[in-house]
C-alpha cells in the first residue's frame, strides 16, 4: 500500500509481508465459509428423492435425485421433495428432531408421493423439539403396525401438516407438546384404529379443512368401549389450552362409541365452527363431548346429525347458527354449567331438543324446534330456564318439561310469551336444507341477538325483526359467502363470491377474486360424501354444474393453490 512520511514527505510502497499475507488470506477463507453456513440457514438447499430412480452417482438434485429417504440427514433450512406419483417404503420411518424451517412436500404433476411403513414401529413421521416444520402433499400409511402417521412432540412450536392422507395407523396425528402455533389443515385421515387426531397439552391448535372417517376401527373387534375408544378428534390439555375446530367433515358414523370431538381439561376454551358433524346413535357414539372447564367455548354455523348426543357438556357452552338434526339427543348441559342457544334448529331429534340436569342455566332464544314421533320432548330440563321466541312446530304431551300447551308453559314459567306453534315450512329438510319459506311462521319472529350472519352467510336482519332458526328470508340473494373472518382468510379469499345461492336450476358460479392458472372445486353433500370434482385452468370464475343432483346443502371446497375457501350452496328447484 502507499503511505506518507512525514518527516521527509516521501511517498513508498509499503510491501505486505508473509505473515500480514497468510493472515489476510485466512481472513477471507474463513469469511466466505462463514457467508455459505449462514446463507444455507437463510435460503437452504432443495432436495429431490425418487424411488424409482436407478442412476449412480445420485446426489439429491432435480436431474439425479435420491432414491431413499435415508440417503441424506435432515437439515435445517432445507426442503425435501418426493417425486408425485412414487412410492417409498421403510421399515424405520423418517424423523427430524432439534430441526427448525424444514418442508418435506412433492414435486412434480400427479398424485400425492407415498411414504409406506412396513413391519412395526412407532411414527412413521417423528417431529420432535422442531419448530416450523411443514409437512404437506405426503399420503402417509402403513402395511404393518405402527403406532401413528405423524406425531410432533416434545418442544415443537409452529409446525403444519398441511393436504396430506394419512391412513392404517393406530393413531391418525397425534401432537404432544407444550408448545403452541401448530396446525392440521387440509388433510384427510381414515382407516384408523384409535383416534384420527389426538392433542395433548398444548397451549393452542388450529385443526381445519380436514375430513376425518372411518376412525376407531378397534371396534371391528371389541365393541367394548374400554378397548375402543377413538375419537374423530380428541383434545386433552390443562395447558389453557384454546383450539379453533373449523371447515372440517367429521363422521364417525361407521364406528360406534366415543365422539367425533371430545375436549378436556379444566380450563380450556376455544371455537368449533362451520364443520360437518356426524354421528352414529344407534352405536353409542356422538358430536361434540366437552368435559370440565370454567371457560366458554362456542359452537357456531355447524351441522351435527345422527348422534346419540349433538352435544354433551360439561362446560359454558355458546351456540349459535347450528342445525342439530336426527340425534337422539340435540344438546344436554351437565349440573353446574350453563348453555346459551341463539337461532339454532333442532330437527328431529328423537328423545329431546335440549335438555340438562339440575343446578343449570339454559337460555333459548330465536330457535326452532321441529320433533316428531310420539315421544320426543323440545325442551326437557331440570334447571334455570329463560326460553323466548321460538317457534316450535306442534305441541303435545310434555312436550315442553311436563307441559302439553305453549300456554300452559307460559302461565306456570313466564317463558316464551314471544314464541309461536306452527309451520316453519323448511325448503326441503331431508336433504338438509333448512332455509325457510315465505309461509313460515319463523319470519320475524327472533329478538335481536347480536347476531350479523345467518348460517347461509346472509346478512342478519332482513326487513324486520331477525328471523328464528338459521336463515334470514329474503327475497333475493346476494351472493355472500358463509365464513367472512377465518384464520386462513386473506384479502383474495375475501373476494370469493358464490351466486345465485341458492340456485333455482342447479348451476352455479364463483368469482374468485383474481385471474388464477388452476383452480381446484370438490363438492361434498351434507353427510360429507364427494360428489363432483371440477378443474379450471386460466380464469378469475369458475362454474358448477348441479343440474342432475338433488336440492338441497352442499359444501364446496375451492382451492386455486394459494388459497383455500370452503362455501356453503343450497340448490332448491321447488
Amino acid at each position: 500500500m502507499i503511505t506518507s512520511d512525514t518527516n521527509n514527505s516521501e511517498r513508498h510502497l509499503e510491501i505486505p509481508t508473509q505473515t500480514e499475507f497468510k493472515v489476510s488470506r485466512s481472513f477471507i477463507v474463513i469469511t466466505i465459509l462463514l457467508l455459505v453456513f449462514y446463507s444455507s440457514l437463510i435460503f437452504g438447499a432443495t432436495i429431490y428423492i425418487d424411488p424409482t430412480n436407478t442412476s449412480s452417482n445420485q446426489n439429491g438434485s432435480i436431474t439425479n435425485p435420491y432414491n431413499s429417504w435415508t440417503k441424506f440427514t435432515i437439515q435445517s433450512g432445507n426442503i425435501y421433495l418426493q417425486k408425485a406419483g412414487t412410492n417409498f417404503n421403510t421399515s424405520t420411518g423418517i424423523s427430524i428432531n432439534g430441526k427448525t424451517n424444514v418442508t418435506l412436500g412433492m414435486y412434480g404433476t400427479g398424485s400425492k408421493p407415498k411414504i409406506t411403513s412396513t413391519g412395526s414401529g412407532n411414527h412413521i413421521i417423528n417431529v420432535s423439539n422442531s419448530s416450523n416444520i411443514i409437512v404437506k402433499d405426503l399420503e402417509i400409511s402403513s402395511t404393518g403396525t405402527w403406532v401413528s402417521g405423524v406425531i410432533i412432540q416434545g418442544t415443537a412450536a409452529n409446525n403444519q401438516i398441511d393436504n396430506c392422507i394419512i391412513r392404517k395407523t393406530e393413531w391418525g396425528i397425534r401432537i404432544i407438546t407444550t408448545s403452541g402455533g401448530n396446525k392440521v389443515l387440509r388433510t384427510t385421515v381414515n382407516d384408523i384404529k384409535d383416534d384420527g387426531i389426538y392433542v395433548k397439552d398444548v397451549a393452542n391448535i388450529e385443526i381445519g379443512f380436514c375430513t376425518i372417517y372411518d376412525i376407531n376401527k378397534k371396534y371391528l373387534v371389541n365393541t367394548n368401549e374400554s378397548y375402543s375408544a377413538g375419537d374423530g378428534i380428541q383434545l386433552a390439555s390443562t395447558n389453557n389450552m384454546y383450539f379453533n375446530i373449523h371447515d372440517n367433515i367429521i363422521d364417525h358414523s361407521s364406528m360406534g362409541n366415543k365422539f367425533c370431538i371430545i375436549a378436556w381439561g379444566n380450563n380450556y376454551s376455544g371455537i368449533i365452527e362451520r364443520n360437518t358433524i356426524i354421528g352414529a346413535g344407534n352405536k353409542n357414539n356422538s358430536g361434540i363431548y366437552l368435559s370440565p372447564t370454567t371457560k366458554t367455548v362456542t359452537v357456531r354455523y355447524n351441522n351435527i346429525k345422527d348422534g346419540n348426543y349433538g352435544i354433551y357438556s360439561y362446560a359454558r357452552v355458546d351456540a349459535y347458527y347450528n342445525i342439530f338434526s336426527n340425534n337422539k339427543n340435540g344438546v344436554h348441559t351437565m349440573a353446574g354449567y350453563t348453555f346459551n342457544g341463539r337461532n339454532n334448529v333442532f330437527y328431529n331429534n328423537t328423545v329431546s331438543g335440549v335438555s340438562s340436569a339440575s343446578s343449570t342455566t339454559v337460555t333459548l332464544r330465536n330457535n326452532i324446534f321441529n320433533i316428531s314421533g310420539t315421544t320426543s320432548k323440545a325442551i326437557k330440563t331440570s334447571g334455570s330456564v329463560s326460553s323466548n321466541n321460538n317457534v316450535f312446530n306442534t305441541q303435545r304431551s310434555g312436550f315442553i318439561n311436563s307441559y302439553s300447551t305453549l300456554t300452559a308453559w307460559r302461565t306456570a314459567t313466564g317463558n316464551d310469551q314471544s314464541s309461536v306453534v306452527g309451520n316453519p315450512a323448511f325448503v326441503n329438510p331431508s336433504a338438509q336444507n333448512f332455509q325457510i319459506g315465505s309461509a313460515s311462521v319463523a319470519i320475524n319472529r327472533g329478538a335481536n341477538v347480536s347476531l350479523v350472519k345467518d348460517y347461509y352467510g346472509g346478512s342478519v336482519p332482513v326487513n324486520g325483526n331477525p328471523d328464528a332458526g338459521v336463515y334470514e328470508y329474503r327475497l333475493t340473494k346476494s351472493g355472500e359467502v358463509l365464513a367472512e373472518a377465518d384464520s386462513l382468510n386473506s384479502e383474495a379469499v375475501k373476494e370469493m363470491v358464490l351466486y345465485p345461492n341458492p340456485s333455482i336450476d342447479g348451476k352455479f358460479a364463483i368469482k374468485l377474486g383474481k385471474l388464477y392458472e388452476k383452480t381446484e372445486m370438490e363438492v361434498f353433500d351434507m353427510a360429507g360424501r364427494l360428489v363432483k370434482k371440477v378443474t379450471v385452468t386460466m380464469t378469475a370464475e369458475g362454474t358448477l354444474d348441479m343440474a342432475t343432483y338433488p336440492d338441497g346443502g352442499y359444501l364446496i371446497r375451492v382451492d386455486t393453490g394459494d388459497q383455500k375457501k370452503t362455501l356453503k350452496a343450497i340448490k332448491n328447484t321447488l
